[in-house]
């Protein structure tokens, strides 16, 4: 019975240096060293670090109130003081250089639907390679639209579309209509 304790617990040390070893080797990307890099579909996509932006939103927020038109008509609160944008940048490991036309600080899940603008729901953006921002931000929309105007989503499944760890899948399949 030891014997078998003993090779037990060797084949899980075993295991667990081979698991340690390969974690090492994950791949990352001097373009965003602190995103996850997904790569499916014959493409790269940067997608954000659970650790770093987990998301959050208002558990306070009704449908009703995410989908006034006002709501829907108002500017994106990204645009928020350099100091937060510095701090995101610092946390995804990339250097803060305003107007490079790089990244953007984007919303894991969109304010309009999480009504929270808070570091928890922010990370840098890569407009490249593509898909990237501008692909996720068209994913924004049309989950919006679909949320609000056809009314196909309720404002909960339309929360962890973005909460959830890949925006791309998503993208696929709301965007571009490839099956889920």
């Amino acid at each position: 019975m030891t014997r078998r304790i003993l090779v037990a617990t060797l084949i899980w040390t075993a295991l667990i240096w081979v698991a340690v070893a390969f974690a090492a080797e994950a791949p990352s990307d001097p373009r965003c060293p602190r995103c996850v890099v997904y790569r499916a579909h014959g493409q790269t996509v940067f997608l954000p670090n659970d650790t770093l932006t987990p998301g959050a939103f208002d558990p306070t927020l009704t449908r009703e109130a995410a989908c006034k038109p006002e709501r829907l008509r108002q500017e994106d609160r990204r645009n928020g003081p350099a100091a937060r944008k510095r701090a995101v940048y610092a946390a995804y490991g990339v250097k803060y250089v305003p107007g490079s036309g790089r990244y953007e600080v984007d919303h894991r899940c969109p304010v309009k639907l999480c009504g929270d603008n808070s570091e928890r729901n922010l990370w840098i953006q890569p407009y490249t390679p593509r898909p990237g921002a501008h692909e996720k931000d068209r994913l924004e929309v049309e989950v919006i639209r679909r949320t609000c105007v056809s009314k196909e989503l309720t404002l909960a499944e339309a929360q962890r579309i973005f909460l959830e760890p890949n925006w791309y899948e998503a993208y696929r399949r709301y965007v571009l209509g490839a099956a889920p």
